[in-house]
């Protein structure tokens, strides 16, 4: 991946990343984020990636953690959310009903109509404001976890522009960004 804007210090990386070499050092966190000391205007980066990460068990901190919530917004996340998914007790279905409110009730935009904090983003679910993907995963982040359904948000790029047949390489642009 060749990166030409800094993004602070996170790096953007495949998913299970088991080492990165570029322009580092490079740290990353319990929760897989890479990250680098060193901001730069443009890095290369390759990256190894793990097939099969080992499952573990998340410690009862962890789960908290997944589950937190504003405590100022969080009546107002889970009137939202009971709304939603109603009387369903599966956490597989409650997300799959909140994912299908966000694709059948919001319109993508990347203009909006609103502040990025706790009040704009409960305003956003609940006036269903046109938004774009940044937004949506933290609404339904919130959501999820207004629902007993531990969620966290992450962010990467999705591309499908190949400039390397043989060495399977890809353009990641910013406007790949999700």
């Amino acid at each position: 991946m060749t990166m030409f804007a800094p993004l602070e210090k996170i790096i953007p990386s495949i998913p299970r990343i088991s080492a990165a070499q570029g322009a580092g050092p490079f740290v990353k966190n319990d929760d897989g984020i890479v990250f680098t000391e060193n901001k730069q205007r443009m890095r290369k980066l390759k990256f190894s990636q793990s097939i099969l990460s080992p499952m573990r068990t998340m410690t009862a901190e962890e789960v908290a953690g997944y589950l937190a919530l504003p405590d100022t917004i969080a009546p107002e996340l889970r009137e939202l959310s009971d709304s939603i998914v109603g009387g369903e007790t599966s956490p597989f279905r409650k997300a799959a009903m909140v994912e299908s409110y966000f694709q059948n009730n919001f319109e993508y935009s990347l203009s909006v109509g609103f502040r990025a904090d706790n009040a704009g983003i409960v305003r956003m679910i609940r006036n269903r404001e046109a938004a774009y993907c940044s937004y949506f995963a933290t609404a339904m982040t919130l959501l999820l976890r207004a629902e007993g359904i531990p969620a966290r948000v992450t962010t990467g790029f999705k591309t499908y522009e190949k400039i390397d047949q043989r060495k399977n390489k890809f353009l990641a642009r910013v406007m790949d960004a999700h």
